[in-house]
């Protein structure tokens, strides 16, 4: 009969929020609790500044060709608590929320999203999926397009990326690159439609972002 090992492998630093403020160096590597990149997605290693994330410009919003009637207004890339899905097939999906800075409901038929700035078309929303005026939208980055007309063919990456979404013809509406995020925290416009993005622990998916 073959022996048990009785070795036991190191744990990762920050499989637990817990790993990382209980000054212990967890996966041996020598570095503890928020030192460790292990670490960098947990709402536990916030700076101090009160902003998640390493840089100041970890959202930058890149020029369009005319003014956007619909806008990326707030996504989250690391959903783990902070919105839950019922009839899906995740219960907490990273999402995108759209924003109508019209006052005329918008058919996104043929309009684009994409998470490569050079590629606007990787997902084509289907007729009747519709932004209300002067509303949101949220849409789930679930990888499975298949699960419901809110739900796109590509996932978000936690370690940063690209978003772009587009007019039938190609138009950009908005285009941003994000770096890293953190757990349950947002990347929001502040108010709804500004250039200026803020990260918030609290996120309004569906609902207006205020300071």
């Amino acid at each position: 009969m073959a022996c048990q090992s009785d070795v036991v492998e190191d744990p990762l630093e920050g499989a637990a929020a817990s790993d990382c403020d209980d000054e212990q160096d967890n996966d041996a590597d020598g570095l503890v609790d928020c030192e460790d990149d292990g670490c960098a997605h947990h709402a536990v290693c916030v700076l101090d500044t009160g902003s998640p994330h390493l840089r100041v410009n970890d959202v930058t919003e890149l020029a369009v060709e005319l003014e956007p009637e619909v806008l990326i207004n707030e996504f989250l890339a690391l959903n783990k608590v902070s919105h839950e899905v019922e009839d899906g097939p995740e219960n907490f999906p990273d999402w995108i929320e759209l924003y109508n800075t019209t006052g005329e409901d918008i058919d996104l038929g043929g309009y684009t999203i994409s998470d490569n700035l050079e590629v606007c078309d990787h997902h084509i929303f289907p007729a009747g999926l519709v932004v209300p005026a002067g509303g949101w939208l949220l849409l789930y980055a679930t990888g499975e397009a298949s699960a419901g007309a809110q739900h796109l063919n590509f996932r978000l990456k936690v370690e940063g990326e690209e978003l772009a979404l587009c007019r039938p013809d190609g138009t950009p509406l908005t285009k941003i690159q994000f770096g890293q995020m953190v757990e349950d925290w947002s990347a929001a416009r502040f108010p709804d439609a500004s250039l200026d993005w803020d990260f918030d622990e609290t996120p309004t998916p569906g609902e207006a972002n205020e300071l």
